[in-house]
């Protein structure tokens, strides 16, 4: 300090003085205030700016502060105006970094002469926290995205203005709320449980939400929440920003509208056709299943436009789009491809039945009259259609087949549908001829009823099946998947299904006191009988009649009708097991059952499809699904049959896994009733 600490003369306070200055850890330094040199720094000021002592006292003070005179004069103002006791400069280290430093500076005696005695405190640090806050602050009140801040209970501390712009609420109404008082209720329970386990699982969770303003409007937004934790990792608070996005989705869905429809039918337009057609090949690829595509043009279209004008015209096109669109099942799809063409994609076609009804309603429909403009309009369409994946398995190889097709209706007179396919043609003329002939078959009598045996695994046989069968007097044995779906479609299934029923029961009444009452035959029922309030009078009324006990008949329903109408479905079957009628899923594994599905139906039989069988003991899917299927029936504590047991290879390896009964031609083909009874006279 400009004091030998080891001279005698230096009395004892100078001294202590000298050796506090020297040794003190804050940076200290003495300034001649009349030219700025430095005339002592101790050994922190040393380490703080990188100088040895010895280059220090050889600078200037302004060598170090990169303030001006004139604001460094400013500060000192501001300083007094603020009446703080301190400076705030930037001062520059050896290495050339500048720090921001809290100076206190006051007069002091040495050695005779008045000097500024200084004490610097690097404030870098904390320059920089207050800058960012600030910074934060402004963005907190100028954003346009709402912000809100919940402590770790999930209660509202503070929001911003956004937050009020966009929600409607003033700070005032929600500071304590829980932020649910948004809660449109269109996101699920499921929705904010991922949400909290993302939250608490990394901290954050970002996506689209629905949200509800204070007027009741419901609105979506874009929101991002981050957890706020202290030092030991503990949830302290919860950030949330989001954002209003009814505009951009606005945009959004007006722009994918424009791609996507038909600006003048509102259907879908070629781009979106494509799509749609894409999407229904590969579901119907995965499921094993058939799609339809129909090339709809319209007949004497060009007439319409050049003889009433292009606003008749459309009017005519916008009118027939309407017309399609009420044909069709919800989930198909009608699209305008251009002019006067359209098509429509039929998803999940079980057989070309399914295709034909609508391809003749559509006709119908289509030629009824028009009013437009005061004119009576006329027209009619002519239909294409080709078949996924019979007739290809490409997006323009069905389009160009569906267009021959429909060149092939105009050539036969128009006002008609085609096949693109003659073997289909065929198909679509038997299956009108099936028609006329099956609202005759139950005045003929032409129906008969055999039975498929069913045996235990000592081989014998304790139960059969009844099936449907048709001998037509000039077509011969017409099969049951060709005239049964007929029958549900003309609304004779329920008057057939009532007379199998009746007669299998008569027949088992015999078969019962010829064998045992432990005999018993197994009925198909249809969807549509599961889904009819007569179903209970039916059973009743079968059951009396034929004086069968309950125990010795059992209903199939196949595992696809068992979950058309599930509830309604489950009902059924609960009242039907209450009287004691036995109840088997019939094709199961063909469907989309599962475990949880199978355990709410009251069962008691569970039926391999055939297909599962046809592999055994072979292949190694079947093998593994079958498997799978008879330990879990039997974890259900239910009965299993396997279907279409045609070699001994299959029934010794159904054995060895525990099937409990067989059906198939290893053991016997369908048979009528009197050929039945011979079996089971000879199997006794």
């Amino acid at each position: 300090m400009g004091t030998d600490s080891n001279n005698p003369s230096a009395s004892e306070g100078e001294l202590f003085y000298s050796q506090m200055f020297a040794a003190n850890r804050a940076v200290e330094m003495l300034i001649d205030p009349a030219d700025g040199r430095i005339v002592d720094a101790n050994r922190a000021a040393e380490r703080f700016y990188g100088y040895t002592r010895e280059q220090l006292l050889q600078m200037n003070i302004s060598a170090i502060n990169t303030l001006s005179a004139d604001q460094i004069a400013n500060e000192m103002a501001r300083a007094r105006e603020l009446e703080r006791d301190c400076f705030h400069f930037r001062h520059r280290l050896a290495n050339g970094q500048i720090r921001d430093v809290e100076v206190h500076s006051g007069p002091l005696e040495v050695d005779g002469r008045t000097v500024l005695y200084s004490i610097v405190h690097d404030i870098s640090e904390r320059v920089q926290a207050e800058q960012e806050l600030r910074i934060a602050e402004t963005f907190f009140n100028t954003t346009s995205e709402a912000i809100t801040v919940t402590d770790a209970q999930n209660r509202i501390i503070r929001v911003n203005p956004a937050f009020c712009q966009i929600t409607g609420y003033s700070a005032e109404e929600v500071i304590g709320q829980n932020p649910n008082l948004l809660s449109s209720g269109r996101n699920s329970a499921a929705f904010y449980r991922e949400m909290w386990r993302s939250l608490q699982r990394v901290g954050r969770w970002q996506g689209e939400i629905w949200n509800r303003r204070k007027n009741g409007e419901l609105f979506p937004e874009w929101l991002s929440i981050v957890a706020i934790r202290d030092a030991q990792g503990q949830v302290q608070q919860y950030m949330a920003i989001f954002s209003d996005i009814t505009k951009r989705k606005q945009d959004e869905e007006k722009i994918w509208l424009q791609a996507n429809y038909d600006s003048l039918t509102h259907l879908p337009n070629r781009n979106l056709f494509k799509d749609r057609l894409l999407q229904t090949m590969e579901s119907a690829k995965r499921g094993g299943q058939r799609m339809a595509l129909l090339f709809v043009d319209l007949d004497r279209f060009k007439w319409v436009n050049d003889t009433l004008g292009h606003a008749v015209g459309d009017m005519l096109l916008y009118e027939v789009a309407g017309r399609l669109q009420n044909i069709v099942r919800r989930n198909d799809t009608v699209a305008r491809l251009s002019g006067d063409e359209f098509t429509v994609i039929l998803g999940e076609v079980r057989d070309h039945y399914d295709v034909d009804r609508i391809a003749e309603k559509l006709i119908q429909h289509i030629a009824e009259p028009y009013n437009l403009e005061g004119h009576q309009v006329f027209t009619s369409a002519s239909v294409g259609i080709t078949l996924y994946p019979n007739d290809g398995d490409g997006i323009e190889q069905l389009l160009r087949n569906a267009d021959a097709a429909m060149y092939s209706a105009k050539e036969a007179g128009r006002n008609v549908f085609r096949y693109f396919t003659q073997q289909m043609n065929e198909e679509a003329q038997r299956r009108l001829m099936l028609e006329a002939e099956l609202r005759q078959v139950m005045a003929r009598g032409e129906l008969e009823v055999w039975y498929q045996p069913i045996v235990d695994a000592a081989g014998v046989a304790c139960g059969a099946e009844a099936l449907l069968r048709w001998p037509h007097p000039q077509h011969g044995f017409i099969p049951p998947d060709e005239f049964v779906h007929l029958a549900e479609e003309i609304g004779l299934i329920t008057e057939i299904e009532r007379w199998v029923m009746l007669t299998a029961c008569h027949d088992t009444v015999g078969l019962c006191e010829m064998l045992g009452e432990d005999f018993f035959v197994t009925v198909n029922i249809s969807s549509v009988q599961c889904k009819s309030d007569q179903c209970w009078d039916v059973l009743g009324s079968v059951l009396e009649k034929s004086g069968l006990p309950a125990h010795c008949l059992k209903l199939e329903i196949t595992e696809r009708a068992m979950m058309e109408n599930t509830t309604q479905v489950i009902e059924l079957l609960k009242g039907v097991r209450e009287i004691g009628v036995g109840l088997a899923i019939d094709d199961f594994g063909t469907g989309y059952s599962s475990l949880s599905y199978l355990k709410q139906f009251p069962i008691n039989v569970l039926k391999i499809d055939r297909s599962f069988v046809d592999g055994l003991p072979d292949d190694g899917d079947d093998v593994a699904l079958v498997e799978a299927i008879i330990l879990m029936s039997h974890s259900l504590k239910l009965q299993v049959v396997a279907e279409g047991v045609e070699t001994e290879a299959q029934q010794q390896f159904l054995r060895e896994r525990g099937c409990d009964l067989y059906q198939g031609y290893y053991y016997a083909k369908p048979l009528p009733l009197e050929q039945l009874k011979a079996y089971l006279t000879d199997k006794d």
